[in-house]
């Protein structure tokens, strides 16, 4: 027996160099492949992103429990806008301290996916899925400028496939085209660096302008671009830059005449309201090593009993699914640490001379520069900080993982990091197939009604289909979410909100004269004789009650 096991043990072991080795000779034939061969794995790579983009949206309904109330909100703003409501047309959905983000190019944004998808949620989100698959592209780009073509191909993968990027790149809230907007701001910023008089500075100053106005914490960002615009060797084209910056101001005229118009109401509440210190803004530390790993404990429940349940069943054990998040997050860990090694090995004998450390090491100092800067500035807030935040960055994360496989120096760390690395790959298309399938299982057939979209609209249907089109439908969710749970709650209280924003800007040109009432409450609870119930599904049921 013992020399079996000797045996078998022995078998094992010998195999591990060899599958190394089959690993080494791929990657060796990427390297040496033609320009059209190079082509077509990148092609493969957009391709297997936007397969996964897509399930996530087919399977998974791109829901995102804690961004429905914001989407829904930007829903009924985009709406309004075309009905000619009062605010709509300068200030937006997002919120930033007591008032909202100001201009309204989100909104626009918003409108404009929703009219190329068909005048449909589920279409806007393909446009949006659409606009995040071309992002794998970009930083395929970006990633060629810091690591080389064979590296950059890597980091595509790797981001075509990474959990984090798929989860937000579905879904129509502000913060996901933020990763889009990055790439380009990013792609432009380095060109003025690298060449003399590049025009890029005019398209530097209009992104920078006009992504405040779909999340707020890109203002952090500005004092990163001043910084690098001052280290660049580069000479900087002083005619197209202010250019940029007339066009940078020039979109931010209908939020100025709005504002002189309502007496700079909003403007007020965005600096007369204190937020409070939250010691979730320790989060911005961590959020970098979270989004290279696999860790998606938050998307699965609020406590820990969703993350189990996910586990246990597409992974046979929770056990094995927190192991390999472990795993994941040590790699991410490790990668975050030896870039942070690197960047300060470039500032060694030039921290007085910061020109010469950027001059020296351009990348590491643009890289250095646009992840932390902004992070150390909001860290100075004392803000809760959500990872959401990081999405405008996700395009320079994902370069570390290629960066640093790039400049290993060691053969056993670089086949284990390579081989690491491959499976990970490997077993995060599983977690994206398995996480949206799971998530649309518990949508069809949970015992709780998750208000997707695409649920929503059917109950749309359903309760109109039962009503009198001249009646103006209102539903009362109170039964159903006092004094019940957060995940209860949101079902109620969103699809109350989603027929009221279809009332009033879809189903009816114009206001009726007469409504009706129907009320949300738990399936289980008794019926009386005058109740009717026009729609059911997951624990939730829309009565109609008979006056008496």
């Amino acid at each position: 027996m013992r020399g079996l096991f000797s045996a078998s043990l022995n078998n094992k072991t010998n195999n591990i160099p060899n599958k190394q080795t089959m690993l080494q000779d791929i990657i060796e034939k990427i390297k040496a492949g033609s320009q059209r061969d190079h082509n077509i794995l990148l092609l493969m790579i957009i391709a297997t992103g936007f397969a996964l983009r897509f399930y996530s949206l087919y399977a998974g309904e791109g829901y995102r429990e804690f961004a429905v109330g914001d989407e829904l909100h930007a829903y009924g703003v985009a709406l309004g806008l075309l009905t000619g409501a009062e605010t709509s047309w300068h200030i937006g959905q997002p919120t930033f301290s007591g008032g909202h983000a100001p201009g309204p190019l989100w909104t626009l944004f918003w409108l404009a996916t929703y009219k190329l998808g068909g005048n449909s949620i589920d279409g806007a989100m393909f446009i949006m899925l659409l606009l995040n698959t071309f992002v794998i592209y970009l930083v395929y780009k970006l990633a060629t400028l810091f690591v080389g073509r064979d590296y950059a191909l890597l980091t595509a993968l790797l981001y075509a496939t990474g959990p984090w990027p798929v989860y937000y790149s579905t879904g129509v809230w502000n913060p996901v085209p933020m990763a889009f907007f990055g790439a380009i701001l990013f792609l432009s910023l380095w060109d003025i660096t690298q060449r003399d008089n590049s025009r890029a500075i005019f398209i530097v100053c209009l992104i920078a302008a006009i992504i405040p106005q779909f999340h707020m914490i890109s203002v952090f960002y500005y004092p990163a671009i001043l910084l690098i615009l001052y280290l660049s060797p580069a000479k900087l084209n002083k005619k197209w830059f202010m250019a940029g910056i007339i066009a940078g101001i020039s979109v931010y005229l209908p939020y100025f005449i709005g504002e002189m118009n309502n007496d700079w109401e909003n403007t007020r509440a965005i600096f007369g309201e204190s937020m409070p210190m939250s010691f979730g803004v320790a989060k911005i530390i961590s959020t970098p090593i979270g989004v290279l790993s696999n860790q998606i404990g938050r998307w699965t429940d609020y406590g820990f009993s969703g993350y189990r349940e996910f586990g246990d069943g597409y992974f046979g054990s929770y056990i094995i699914l927190l192991a390999i998040n472990v795993f994941s997050l040590l790699i991410s860990l490790i990668i975050i640490g030896s870039f942070l090694r690197r960047l300060f090995r470039s500032l060694q004998g030039n921290w007085l001379s910061p020109k010469s450390a950027f001059v020296n090491h351009p990348d590491m100092m643009f890289l250095g520069i646009l992840l932390i800067l902004p992070s150390l500035l909001f860290l100075l807030t004392g803000h809760n900080y959500g990872s959401r935040y990081s999405i405008i960055a996700f395009p320079l994360l994902f370069i570390l993982p290629a960066a640093y496989l790039k400049y290993l120096r060691t053969k056993k760390y670089t086949a284990f990091f390579r081989s690491a690395i491959s499976l990970m790959v490997v077993i995060n298309i599983y977690l994206i197939i398995s996480f949206n399938h799971h998530q649309g299982d518990l949508i069809e057939n949970g015992s709780v009604f998750v208000p997707s979209f695409r649920k929503m609209e059917a109950a749309r249907q359903e309760i109109r289909k039962h009503t009198d089109p001249q009646l103006l439908i209102k539903l009362d969710p109170s039964e159903y979410i006092d004094d019940q749970p957060e995940y209860m709650l949101l079902g109620g209280s969103f699809l109350s909100t989603y027929m009221s924003i279809t009332e009033s800007f879809v189903n009816h040109t114009e206001q009726p004269a007469r409504s009706v009432t129907y009320f949300i409450e738990p399936a289980t609870d008794p019926k009386t004789a005058n109740e009717t119930i026009i729609y059911q599904s997951n624990g939730l049921a829309v009565v109609d009650r008979e006056k008496i």
